[in-house]
């Protein structure tokens, strides 16, 4: 379906390098019916990628410091949301199991910096409109993307936001054609 293929992308932008890339995405708006198709989507794709026990799988390495560890450790022990799936961290292997957080907002502990470690808060929205508010809301990400069948919803989140760079259904891939400009704006564009 397409809706797998759209979580699968997703995901493998997420928990490519246990999100430790700097384009990766840092969270999910949708609404709550889109949301509950995603989680089981995801907990299958998840499965598929890393097997039952991704410590164990050789398709999914660590966080690159204890420290970072510790940090995302931290944001999911603080979280007010409810992790869906993973949650497992193992400080000493340097490991976080691929983890997925429902019922968050922006006052989260998720949502306070740049994850950059396979954590992904869902957050629900009602429209389109509260999405681009919402985006609006915070400083300029380095990357966003889009994952719809409709050119309105396109054209309205592209043309009532500002980002490094703009995706439509896919992740991480524009950081792999040399030709294309990369960079940030605003504080994505610092550092």
């Amino acid at each position: 379906s397409n809706l797998e293929t759209a979580v699968k992308r997703l995901l493998f932008g997420k928990y490519n390098n246990s999100g430790q890339i700097c384009i990766a995405p840092d969270y999910v708006l949708c609404t709550k019916a889109v949301e509950k198709k995603l989680i089981p989507l995801m907990r299958k794709s998840i499965k598929e990628w890393y097997t039952e026990n991704p410590k164990d799988s050789e398709c999914y390495c660590r966080i690159i410091s204890t420290r970072h560890v510790e940090r995302l450790k931290k944001m999911m022990e603080t979280t007010k949301g409810t992790i869906e799936i993973g949650g497992t961290v193992d400080i000493d292997e340097k490991f976080i199991e691929p983890t997925v957080i429902t019922g968050v907002d922006f006052s989260d502990s998720t949502m306070q910096e740049e994850i950059f470690g396979p954590v992904l808060p869902i957050i629900t929205i009602e429209s389109v409109d509260e999405a681009v508010e919402l985006i609006n809301s915070r400083d300029k990400p380095l990357a966003l993307y889009v994952f719809t069948e409709k050119q309105g919803v396109v054209n309205k989140i592209r043309d009532n936001t500002s980002s490094g760079g703009f995706t439509v259904n896919d992740t991480i891939l524009q950081l792999s054609v040399e030709e294309l400009p990369f960079g940030g704006v605003g504080a994505s564009g610092l550092g």
